[in-house]
């Protein structure tokens, strides 16, 4: 039996889905959290529920619902970390998972977060910006510059990105490129 980890986010990821997703936000001493809740019905947890394996019955909603606890702290740098946990009936705890299905989740995430920069970007040309205007307004939205993001990076994995059509990643697994992350 392969052994199961904490689901964990890559880094990179978090600041994005900090922003873009509603939940619970709180800051003290320079650290900011953000609890987001994944009711049942949401495709993000009905794709949990398929990685652990959990057989709905017909009619049947589950009790448990999925929280992402996202953190980004400020010291001398930036530290980042975002958990998924599992809400059963008001006991979380850590959900575990095998190396692969984390992988496979992350993959999910980076997905969603290189289409929309392809579509913010996009969206800038359309209106006659430059790329290199594109990718400041994106970096500037979600603070990645703040966090230790370069300007090059986000244009080359734009450009990497326009080789195929926007949703090609959901089509094609393609390799992130984005060295140190599981």
């Amino acid at each position: 039996m392969p052994e199961k980890i904490p689901v964990k986010l890559r880094d990179h990821l978090i600041p994005f889905f900090f922003q873009e997703m509603e939940g619970i936000t709180a800051s003290h001493d320079g650290q900011k959290v953000k609890m987001i809740r994944l009711l049942p019905s949401s495709s993000l947890a009905n794709y949990l529920y398929a990685l652990i394996d959990y057989e709905k019955k017909s009619n049947d909603f589950p009790n448990d619902n999925f929280l992402l606890y996202l953190s980004i702290e400020r010291k001398n740098n930036f530290s980042f970390s975002g958990t998924v946990y599992v809400d059963q009936k008001g006991i979380k705890s850590e959900l575990m998972l095998t190396l692969e299905k984390v992988r496979e989740l992350n993959n999910l995430l980076e997905d969603i977060f290189r289409t929309a920069l392809v579509c913010f970007i996009d969206g800038m040309r359309y209106a006659r910006m430059t790329v290199r205007k594109g990718v400041e307004a994106f970096m500037e939205i979600y603070n990645l510059l703040e966090y230790g993001f370069e300007p090059e990076t986000i244009r080359k994995m734009y450009y990497e990105q326009k080789k195929k059509t926007v949703l090609n990643r959901f089509q094609i697994r393609s390799s992130n490129k984005v060295v140190g992350f599981f």
